[in-house]
């Protein structure tokens, strides 16, 4: 029954985390296992386990043995790999067999560690521990040194350290050799002494919190001797691990903020069980063994504490329910809400006791915030935070003025305006007035029978923007000022011609006409090359003045005169410039 047991401890350890207390032998662990992982560069720690080992039976030898153990023992991490351990035994114990008392007392062995760590991932770390036993004095006083020629060495240790976490859980394996380098004298040819046996131990513990942390361990070896031990005689023991010292050991760790830990535990050992095994009864198998520890390590050596996170998600959707393309903030994070949708995940924020601000932003909207408040629920769930927000106010302004035309009579008319928001406005006896958003727009006049007219207008937020157009009749004419150098020449004196740049300038959907009229006093063929001439005189002044040539057409006409006089002559000699579509 208690071998299943066994089967059934060894299925349960599978999982773990390792503190920072020494173990029995010095290192970074529980009471008989190693953990594989590394306390940081230049850390430490300090400890003392204290031992009781009781056996009780019936047996030939009538053993009453009781012995109790103090451990002391530490370690030093060199960097994030190395680590250096020391672990000490001094024994107190009594063995009181038939023939009577024989007890020893004293410092016994030393072992002195070596391990190195590499963590692959935060779920796997492997470890290599090397140990040796250093014999003292004091273990001489044995039985077993009056044997003629005997030799206490000590021993060596090799162990193979993997180790998974899983979360707050992990599963330490210790697995290697062991070395024995004392020496015997053969007293018959029926003592036969193992030299090396494998060692084999599992350690498992769960992080319940900062401070508790159970555990238990199964730990077992053995002998790899050619024959069986002591051969020939009764206390014979085969090749089989259950044959050799198996103990379950459960127990509790206690961590305490300022470093200081406490360690309570007892193991049983399952061998009591196994058949043919009249060994059982030496006090090298103990029925069950009692274990307190107290340690120190620095707290930094747990390393810095993380604060556990979480995640809030939702959807930001405007007054009728519509997705937006939004942003939120929090916790110092920001994620973007999908534009179609509207939803949004934000991750990685801390959990903590007091409520945290989120803030949902998107262009022309007013920002919202809320407080959420996260839970442990919400590590793998999203707690849930909707936004609805409402339109920003429109800065609005206002656009007035007049619409004549080039008499400053008023024009009936309709000014479309392109910008921020199209609007359109009427005019009214000429005048208008229409409020729009700010921003800068473009202002189109129309009316029947004249030139379109443009202008930008730029908007402020409660501002009026005054603007007066003149609208120019499609066929209007007007005359050009120009002063010819002599009658009968085609080269200008004096032209003013501004403002029919501007006129033109101001409406750039109209073409030009430009007829230079000369009376028919003199040659025919003259008169009409020199009119000709003037019209394309004005025309290459306006071109001078930027305005296209493409939109310029020229004529030259002869007129009957009206009269004689200078003046009636002086009348027919004028430049009319005409728009036209």
């Amino acid at each position: 029954m208690k071998r299943i047991f066994a089967m059934f401890a060894v299925v349960a350890l599978m999982a773990g985390m390792a503190m920072a207390q020494p173990s029995m032998y010095g290192s970074k662990g529980l009471i008989w296992t190693i953990d594989p992982g590394n306390a940081g560069p230049m850390n430490y720690a300090i400890g003392v386990n204290g031992t009781m080992i009781m056996k009780d039976s019936a047996n030939p030898y009538n053993t009453k043995y009781m012995n109790i153990g103090i451990l002391p023992g530490g370690y030093f991490s060199i960097n994030d790999m190395f680590e250096i351990s020391v672990a000490a035994n001094y024994n107190m114990q009594t063995w009181q067999p038939a023939s009577g008392d024989v007890k020893y007392n004293g410092l016994m062995d030393t072992r002195v560690g070596l391990k190195y760590s590499w963590k692959a991932s935060d779920m796997f770390c492997l470890g290599v521990y090397a140990g040796y036993d250093i014999p003292t004095l004091a273990d001489t006083l044995n039985p077993f040194a009056a044997l003629t020629d005997y030799k206490h060495n000590g021993m060596i240790h090799a162990l193979v350290i993997p180790g998974f976490n899983f979360g707050a859980a992990s599963l330490n394996l210790n697995v290697g050799l062991d070395y024995t380098l004392d020496k015997y004298m053969v007293l018959d040819t029926n003592r036969v002494y193992p030299t090396m046996a494998i060692p084999i131990g599992l350690g498992f513990s769960y992080k319940v919190n900062d401070m508790f942390k159970p555990f238990v361990e199964f730990t077992t070896g053995m002998a790899l001797d050619s024959n069986k031990y002591p051969l020939g005689s009764p206390d014979a023991k085969s090749r089989s691990f259950m044959n050799y010292n198996t103990f379950v050991t459960p127990g509790v760790q206690v961590c305490f903020p300022f470093g200081m830990s406490l360690t309570a535990g007892f193991s049983y050992n399952l061998i009591d069980t196994a058949d043919g095994i009249a060994s059982k009864g030496l006090p090298e198998n103990p029925d069950w063994i009692a274990h307190f520890g107290l340690a120190y390590a620095p707290v930094k050596t747990a390393g810095p504490k993380v604060a556990p996170t979480g995640s809030i998600s939702g959807k930001v959707t405007d007054a009728k329910g519509k997705g937006l393309a939004a942003t939120i903030t929090a916790g110092g994070l920001t994620a973007n809400t999908d534009p179609a949708t509207g939803a949004y995940t934000l991750a990685g924020l801390p959990i903590t006791k007091t409520p945290m601000e989120i803030k949902a932003d998107a262009k022309l909207y007013i920002a919202k915030s809320a407080s959420v408040i996260l839970t442990k629920k919400n590590k793998k769930t999203p707690a849930v935070q909707d936004f609805a927000l409402e339109l920003k106010p429109i800065p609005m302004g206002a656009a007035k003025g007049m619409v004549k035309d080039a008499m400053g009579a008023p024009v009936e008319a309709s000014i479309a305006f392109a910008g921020p928001k199209a609007e359109t406005a009427k005019v009214v006896a000429g005048a208008y007035n229409v409020n729009l958003q700010v921003g800068n727009y473009t202002a189109t006049v129309t009316a029947p029978g004249y030139f379109d007219k443009m202008a930008t207008i730029a908007i402020t937020e409660k501002g009026t923007a005054m603007n007066d157009f003149a609208m120019l009749k499609k066929g209007a004419v007007v005359p050009a000022e120009v002063v010819w150098t002599a009658a009968n020449k085609a080269m200008i004196k004096t032209a003013n011609v501004e403002a029919l740049v501007k006129m033109i300038q101001d409406n750039p959907k109209a073409k030009i006409t430009v007829t230079a009229y000369v009376d028919r006093v003199g040659g025919k063929k003259m008169n009409q090359k020199l009119a000709t001439d003037r019209a394309d005189a004005i025309r290459a002044e306006l071109v001078k003045a930027n305005i296209d040539a493409a939109r310029i057409t020229t004529v030259g006409q002869l007129v009957v005169p009206a009269g004689k006089t200078k003046a009636a002559r002086e009348a027919n000699t004028k430049v009319e410039v005409s728009f036209v579509e």
